[in-house]
């Protein structure tokens, strides 16, 4: 399960994970997101914090390199149009695949682990899985801190603890 909360205002996105991790949750989730938003909106994103504190289960289903490799083509379809890649000079994309890839890991994000430690070594090994070296985007670190509370601190951004209650969306 997942629910997620946009602050355009502040170009950040925040994602929430709880019970069970299905799969490729966390990117499947973003892409989502991705979809319902304007090319302006997602442009005006700088970080994605992720809390995944709460999640129960977990499994190492999805994290194989061409997994990674075609997410990341969906990703840069999303925003390029898979039927504008193969274009002419002079009729190019608004944003060429290098763009995206450069935004992509121009953003900051941050994330808060899981916290029962038999979740949190499988949600390591899967990071260390998808670090594959024919990935062009960046890969998660799991933070430190205990919460989101303590995640905001750390950033600078405690200004926006009461701006996180209520309003989750679910898609």
């Amino acid at each position: 399960m997942n629910e997620y909360k946009l602050m355009l205002d502040e170009g950040l996105l925040f994602a929430r994970f709880f019970d069970d991790y299905v799969a490729d949750e966390a990117d499947q989730l973003m892409m989502r997101i991705a979809q319902s938003l304007s090319m302006d909106e997602i442009y005006s994103l700088k970080m994605l914090i992720w809390d995944l504190k709460d999640v129960t289960s977990m499994t190492l289903q999805n994290t194989d390199g061409a997994r990674v490799v075609h997410f990341e083509r969906q990703v840069i379809n999303s925003v390029v149009g898979s039927e504008q890649l193969g274009q002419q000079p002079g009729n190019a994309p608004e944003h060429s695949a290098e763009d995206v890839i450069a935004f992509v890991n121009n953003l900051k994000i941050a994330c808060v682990g899981p916290q029962d430690s038999v979740v949190r070594g499988i949600y390591a090994e899967r990071l260390e899985r998808i670090r594959v070296k024919s990935r062009k985007m960046q890969v998660v670190t799991i933070r430190d801190e205990k919460n989101i509370h303590e995640l905001l601190q750390s950033l600078g951004l405690e200004r926006l603890q009461s701006r996180l209650e209520g309003g989750w969306q679910v898609i």
